[in-house]
């Protein structure tokens, strides 16, 4: 999000979307506040790399908000936001296996309460949103 103004000036140009003065209030407001907050944390635990992944993060939600308005899908909202959760699932589940073994999950019911409400009000409300 610390590239607020230039994604949203980015955006405009690549959609032919008009960036009106309460927009680009909005975005500037917004890259001021995540400078603020970032000025802040600043420190040791910093390192170029997270910031690289970060970096790379934001290049992606904004080539995912670009080509989605351009290409503009003919199917419903809610069959590609599943399709997206469930691709993002795929991609994360080798990595999640290799990083940290499920022999140390423990599933205990505050475990189990917190997974329920991830996948019903976070995941599914969020798409009925």
């Amino acid at each position: 999000m610390g590239l607020g103004v230039p994604r949203g000036q980015g955006r405009a140009a690549l959609v032919a979307e008009r960036l009106t003065w309460p927009k680009l209030a909005g975005l500037t407001t917004s890259f001021a506040g995540v400078v603020w907050v970032m000025w802040r944390r600043l420190g040791e635990d910093n390192r170029p790399s997270a910031m690289t992944l970060v970096l790379v993060a934001i290049a992606g939600l904004v080539a995912g908000t670009v080509l989605f308005e351009r290409w503009q899908p003919a199917e419903d909202l809610l069959v590609l936001n599943g399709g997206q959760l469930v691709a993002a699932g795929l991609a994360l589940a080798p990595v999640t296996a290799l990083a940290e073994p499920l022999s140390t999950v423990r599933f205990t019911p505050s475990f189990l309460l917190a997974r329920a409400y991830l996948i019903v009000a976070v995941s599914g409300v969020g798409m009925m949103i």
